[in-house]
């Protein structure tokens, strides 16, 4: 009654009253929530809303129940929103925009394994290897952003890396593969003795077209670097807010959330960045690496071959699908990957890495390559006995009589001299 007159004060304390004295009256909620959308007081609307919605939630659609939640999404309630989501999932198993919108709310609250079972039944509803980036209907709105609009801009790019994630692949490693013996050009394994970890891709961005997102992303590149996992995923959180479609923030995610072991929440966010920028080559890299934690190795094998296929200087990509093809038994497939891998940055390896490498190839029966590692051992260490003798063996056996002779007028390297120096004394 004081509603129909316009009498909201009293309005408002009757609906009040009768919530106190009956707390389950879904009826009072509602009309409250009216009286409260009148006076344009939204956010006690919504409280209200969201109390006669969990009273009779059967009452209620799937879609209204999804709309309830975008609107306490935006006022920062992710608790209330994500049970919006789960009441509109519960009577419709297939609505897709809850599934998607119910992983933001729970990504909001730090519940990364459940945001990405979410995420993972969305892209089977759609059909999907990747998490659809259709928001459908009732998605969580652009207002969720902050600043300008800046979801059709292109992902902040990312130029460079170190390496790509694999801590977990256990290749058999051997010794160096030092000669103690000058005529012994083998080796025990094909296997070479990585003296880095795998660690994971770590990139910077170089586009300005989101100020503020990049802030947040450098942020989570800075808090990834030192460990501070946590903080570097509400970095990225923040960055997506600002720019949907940022790539990188969602590679830096699944980066964090594979270091710390959730693999499924990681595989998501690897594949919603892959969703904006499917040519990502570090993405499909560290895909490959998280495939290889968990012993999958003709996945992971694919994910490298797409990086490198994607970018073929990607050395690190090329390290790691060596390693996994040693692992799988590949064994002259992953001897040649990591000619290539060595050959794109010589100073990663060790002089005796790059000559164990020489003596693999050589078993191989790779002999120009095993000449260029031999070379390479000597470039980074003159004075490397082996190297030179297996140096000069190898060009032997190549029929390089002629040139052996000539080192003396210059027509080869000084090393190369130094090697026959050694040799014959």
């Amino acid at each position: 009654m004081y509603a129909i007159n316009k009498q909201i004060p009293q309005a408002i304390a009757a609906y009040k009253k009768a919530i106190s004295l009956q707390p389950n009256l879904p009826a009072a909620y509602r009309n409250l929530a009216r009286v409260w959308t009148q006076e344009g007081k939204q956010e006690e609307a919504n409280e209200c809303w969201y109390e006669a919605f969990a009273l009779e939630p059967e009452k209620v659609s799937p879609q209204q129940h999804c709309k309830l939640g975008n609107n306490l999404f935006k006022q920062g309630k992710f608790a209330q929103a994500a049970a919006c989501y789960q009441r509109a999932i519960e009577l419709n198993p297939n609505f897709n925009p809850a599934y998607q919108n119910l992983a933001k709310a729970l990504t909001k609250q730090g519940k990364l394994d459940e945001a990405a079972v979410c995420l993972q039944k969305a892209a089977a509803l759609n059909g999907n290897s990747l998490v659809s980036g259709n928001q459908g209907v009732d998605s969580v709105p652009a207002a969720v952003r902050v600043n300008e609009d800046l979801s059709d801009r292109q992902p902040v790019a990312d130029p460079e890396i170190e390496d790509t994630i694999a801590p977990a692949v256990a290749v058999n490693h051997t010794s160096n593969g030092h000669s103690k013996s000058a005529k012994n050009l083998t080796v025990s394994s094909l296997a070479i003795v990585p003296s880095k970890p795998l660690t994971i891709v770590d990139s910077v961005s170089e586009k300005k077209d989101a100020v503020s997102a990049e802030e947040f992303i450098k942020q989570a590149e800075f808090d990834f670097a030192r460990g501070k996992l946590e903080e570097a995923i509400g970095a990225c959180q923040k960055a997506i807010e600002i720019q949907p479609k940022a790539a990188l923030a969602y590679k830096i995610m699944g980066n964090a959330t594979q270091a710390m072991g959730k693999l499924d929440a990681a595989r998501c966010w690897y594949a919603q960045a892959l969703e904006i920028d499917p040519n990502f080559a570090e993405v499909h890299a560290n895909l490959g690496s998280l495939h290889a934690q968990q012993k999958q190795w003709q996945k992971s094998i694919v994910c490298y071959q797409k990086a490198i296929e994607i970018k073929p200087d990607l050395a690190a990509a090329h390290r790691n699908l060596a390693r996994v093809l040693l692992q799988s038994g590949q064994q002259k497939a992953g001897a040649k990957c990591w000619y290539e891998a060595l050959t794109l940055d010589i100073n990663w390896a060790k002089p005796e890495e790059h000559f164990t490498l020489g003596n693999t190839l050589l078993e191989l029966g790779e002999l120009e390559k095993a000449i260029a590692c031999y070379r390479r051992a000597i470039q980074l260490q003159p004075n490397y006995g082996d190297a030179c003798h297996n140096l000069g063996e190898v060009l032997s056996v190549r029929g390089n009589w002629k040139r052996r002779l000539r080192l003396t007028y210059g027509d080869r390297t000084e090393s190369e001299f130094r090697c026959f120096s050694l040799q014959f004394g």
